[in-house]
């Protein structure tokens, strides 16, 4: 196993099914507590490694509503100090990328038909192939949690507007609804 992260982001109090798993995974094997990145975990002796997440905040990573959605183009220092994925790569499609923003952006964009491209375009990349040469995965890890110039697209701490109360406005649906 090596070394390897199982995270569960946890974004509801009193969720059944999500504490259940937790619950399990983490009574199920002996764990000992370890803090790596500023992250609290728990590890295996063989280091495979358990990570439970809860944030009570998001951030809308752009300007506007979906359909005339722009980026931000702020300072990059100032909107990666208000980040809550700086410590958050994902690995896409055999790609890796230094956040989930720079991930799903493009997907996002396309399912409202690329509204403004054009002011988009900067911001979109492709990540770095899981197969990238050492000279591009070193660049990759040595950028891990440090602002860079992507980091602009997002907002800062003046766009107060982007900071979204999770679980005020986000509701889950009953398994009647989502039929």
């Amino acid at each position: 196993m090596g070394n390897t992260v199982f995270k569960i982001s946890n974004h509801f109090e009193k969720n059944k099914t999500v504490e259940d798993a937790i619950e399990r995974i983490f009574n199920s094997w002996n764990w000992e507590p370890v803090e790596e990145f500023g992250i609290k975990r728990w590890k295996q002796e063989n280091g495979f490694r358990f990570q439970v997440s809860s944030t009570d905040t998001f951030i809308k990573t752009f300007q506007g509503s979906y359909e005339n959605m722009e980026p931000h183009n702020n300072n990059p220092a100032e909107a990666f100090d208000l980040c809550v994925q700086k410590k958050c790569p994902m690995l896409l499609d055999g790609k890796m990328y230094k956040c989930g923003t720079l991930a799903l952006m493009p997907e996002l964009l396309e399912r409202f038909n690329w509204p403004n491209k054009d002011k988009w375009n900067p911001y979109i990349i492709d990540g770095i192939d899981v197969n990238c040469n050492e000279k591009e995965l070193e660049n990759f890890v040595n950028n891990f949690g440090k602002p860079h110039k992507l980091c602009s697209q997002c907002p800062s701490k003046k766009d107060i507007d982007s900071i979204i109360d999770h679980k005020k406005n986000v509701k889950f649906k009953s398994q009647k609804e989502q039929k």
